[in-house]
């Protein structure tokens, strides 16, 4: 199925989005893709906490990942 997609400005970045997203839906499985994301959330909480020096970026952090994958 294709679809046309108009865009006004970043025709170039929404392209490499949408072929992100074909590759990891033709990929093994979910769960490829939930380990990136993972990681990416985790070097951000990184970097957040190493700026800032808020141990609170860090337990949200936690909170999410634990909270929400048990409901």
């Amino acid at each position: 199925m294709v679809m046309n997609v108009y865009v006004f400005s970043g025709g170039y970045t929404a392209d490499k989005v949408f072929n992100a997203l074909a590759t990891f839906f033709h990929g093994q499985s979910w769960g490829h893709l939930l380990s990136i994301i993972g990681m990416i959330a985790l070097l951000m909480t990184a970097a957040r906490f190493f700026l800032t020096r808020d141990h609170n970026g860090i337990a949200a952090w936690f909170a999410v990942n634990l909270i929400i994958p048990a409901f």
